[in-house]
């Protein structure tokens, strides 16, 4: 099964994943690590640097521009009108909910449409150590919603994500 968790002595989480074989950079997992507290802290400056820095980008961007156009598409994405519509249907020995979110179309597509110019802007692309541990991430976090539905990983003083190198800045 992929996206395996092994529970440490000393309390920390390990993820085991067979599947992957290879090794990360230091250079990638550096700005993965700066990326992850960069989104964490929502400094646009720091993720568009640490993308840039792990081969996310083209060549040559301007990071500031590449900061600002993160800042309003995350900012887009906080302010996407949003509705949820719950349902419920019982019969004699059960009862069955489900929940759908519904967003606006139009805020929708805006937001598809810049995101789609800030990819083309800067040549976002990402490398695959990148999207291994965004996998890995992804399996953790939906562990976290089903045992800890109010946590937010990212935000959560207990959670270290992080090398025992020390972290760098890049700029």
């Amino acid at each position: 099964m992929s996206g395996n968790l092994w529970l440490l002595r000393d309390g920390r989480v390990g993820f085991i994943d067979f599947g992957i074989v290879g090794r990360i950079s230091p250079r990638t997992w550096a700005a993965m690590e700066i990326f992850l507290a960069s989104f964490a802290t929502e400094d646009y400056n720091a993720m568009a640097s640490a993308l840039s820095e792990m081969g996310a980008t083209g060549n040559d961007i301007d990071v500031d521009s590449f900061a600002k156009d993160l800042q309003k598409i995350f900012s887009s994405l906080q302010e996407l009108d949003t509705e949820i519509i719950v349902a419920a249907a019982r019969s004699s020995d059960a009862t069955a909910v489900s929940a759908n979110v519904v967003v606006d179309e139009r805020q929708m597509n805006a937001l598809f449409l810049d995101l789609v110019r800030v990819s083309e802007s800067y040549g976002l692309k990402f490398p695959r150590e990148f999207a291994l541990l965004m996998k890995q991430l992804l399996y953790f976090d939906r562990y976290t919603r089903l045992l800890a539905p109010s946590m937010n990983m990212l935000r959560d003083e207990r959670i270290n994500i992080t090398s025992n190198k020390q972290t760098r800045r890049m700029n």
